[in-house]
């Protein structure tokens, strides 16, 4: 086997407390950058009091590795939501239609960013906007939203986010759900889940780094995605080849099992659905290569 024992729990560790740092040092840094905007132009859109600034991502899940150690913050617009309502209920005209144009806002967010790190730092990605590190900071990648609801009842709903790419395509998302589903998981799986999430993430990048066909293409979301479907009383907690043992066992049952109906940590969306990118015949083929590779076959 490629691995031993002693490196896989060297695996489970998170990244460090001065890689903690640097990402606590950028979050403070973004929630400056919006203030100072504000008191500057006066800028409706811009109060900070009108946003809710969080983390999401491995490094809000606790999740992450040292290959990983950029930063998701989530600059959350409260004062638009966009919802669903379940078929019977409706918001009853307690709201008023918003004509706040979401590329609008994620705009004035861009500009906010380059008044504070410089234009040379900042470059507009897909679905966030980049920031690039410095010896006090880390990478980020900030996503502009506006709340998501999804309204169970007229009154009670489940809260996410909403945005669009630059590409035009809508993504929702349930972040907060994301991070309280892992928490629950991680306890109840005696704090199992979160080091072998670890450990599938590292041998994912060292397989990129070695350059294993197919590496490249897969997501670190979805492997998280993945061991949390997979059963709390299935995991080995006590033995002294655990990690071993449960890194085996983990890879046969996504190997051989139907993976069809397992929905995401958020327990709202499917995991393999009609996102790109998310397809569990590409995830069987990883999980194949990636035994192989560990087995050192």
């Amino acid at each position: 086997m490629r691995y031993t024992e002693s490196q896989l729990e060297g695996f489970t560790k998170p990244i460090s407390d001065t890689e903690n740092q640097r990402c606590e040092n950028m979050i403070k840094m973004v929630k400056e950058a919006i203030q100072d905007y504000y008191i500057e132009t006066r800028d409706n859109k811009m109060n900070l009091s009108d946003y809710e600034i969080f983390l999401q991502g491995s490094y809000a899940n606790n999740t992450n590795v040292k290959q990983n150690s950029d930063v998701d913050i989530c600059v959350m617009y409260k004062n638009v939501f966009h919802y669903s309502m379940p078929e019977g209920y409706s918001l009853n005209g307690s709201y008023t239609d918003s004509s706040l144009d979401y590329f609008e806002l994620r705009n004035t967010i861009k500009r906010a960013l380059i008044k504070k790190f410089g234009s040379d730092r900042i470059i507009d990605k897909n679905k966030a906007i980049r920031i690039l590190s410095n010896s006090y900071t880390t990478d980020a990648d900030v996503v502009v939203a506006f709340q998501y609801r999804k309204y169970i009842n007229s009154t009670n709903f489940q809260e996410g986010i909403y945005y669009k790419a630059l590409d035009k395509s809508i993504v929702i998302n349930y972040p907060k759900i994301h991070i309280k589903n892992g928490n629950e998981k991680n306890v109840a799986s005696n704090y199992m889940y979160k080091k072998m999430v670890r450990i599938f993430k590292k041998i994912m990048y060292d397989m990129q780094d070695d350059k294993i066909y197919g590496s490249k293409d897969v997501k670190g979301f979805v492997l998280e995605c993945m061991i949390y479907n997979f059963p709390n009383d299935e995991m080995f907690k006590h033995i002294e080849t655990k990690y071993t043992d449960n890194l085996q066992k983990m890879m046969n049952t996504f190997i051989n099992e139907s993976m069809n109906l397992w929905k995401e940590v958020n327990e709202i969306k499917w995991l393999f659905g009609i996102e790109e990118g998310k397809k569990e015949s590409d995830y069987k083929d990883y999980i194949k290569a990636m035994k192989e590779y560990v087995n050192g076959n």
